[in-house]
């Protein structure tokens, strides 16, 4: 199984091209961090959607035997299935919520151009249905559903960034008047 280690093995050259693209336009210290953390965000996000993700042959063939994840196309089927068997609601759901909150909270810190909440719920859905298709993507190379292609956690992680994003708005706007933040 390729995990979380590979992944961050193969992200920090990345981020270190970004940071130097950083220190050669003279970014801020507070961009700097900002960016960081978005990077690190980014790959989090990556690491909980993506991984771990079989390569050996053996547990990939033992897999297909076994597949018993199927994708759901029915938007809500699985929201009304969750919240009717009353467990793991606050997994399931909370989940997809909570997974591109902070999308929508550094794209308006990094540019304004993103204090927009039409350009926000288009860039959340695009990164939710990106996710999904990477994992219908690689659940048809290996021949089994490694994970499930959900078109309702494209709704919930739509609404929770849009929830983030509204929260957020206002602060973000204040802070950028009274802190004066240099981003």
């Amino acid at each position: 199984m390729l995990d979380i280690s590979f992944l961050v093995l193969i992200s920090i050259p990345i981020y270190l091209t970004v940071l130097l693209v950083g220190i050669k336009k003279k970014y801020s210290l507070q961009k700097q961090l900002l960016i960081f953390g978005f990077f690190a965000y980014l790959v989090a996000v990556v690491a909980v959607t993506l991984f771990p993700f079989p390569v050996q042959r053996n547990l990939i063939e033992h897999r297909r035997e076994i597949n018993y994840i199927s994708n759901n196309f029915i938007p809500f089927k699985t929201i009304l299935e969750t919240i009717n068997q009353g467990y793991g609601i606050r997994r399931a759901l909370g989940g997809n919520l909570v997974l591109l909150m902070p999308l929508s909270i550094f794209l308006p810190l990094l540019s304004n151009k993103y204090m927009n909440i039409s350009k926000i719920t288009l860039i959340a859905l695009t990164t939710s249905i990106g996710i999904e298709l990477a994992q219908f993507t690689f659940s048809l190379f290996l021949g089994f559903n490694y994970r499930m292609t959900n078109i309702d956690d494209v709704i919930l992680n739509t609404i929770g960034a849009l929830i983030s994003f509204i929260i957020f708005m206002p602060i973000a706007k204040y802070l950028k008047k009274t802190v004066q933040l240099s981003i």
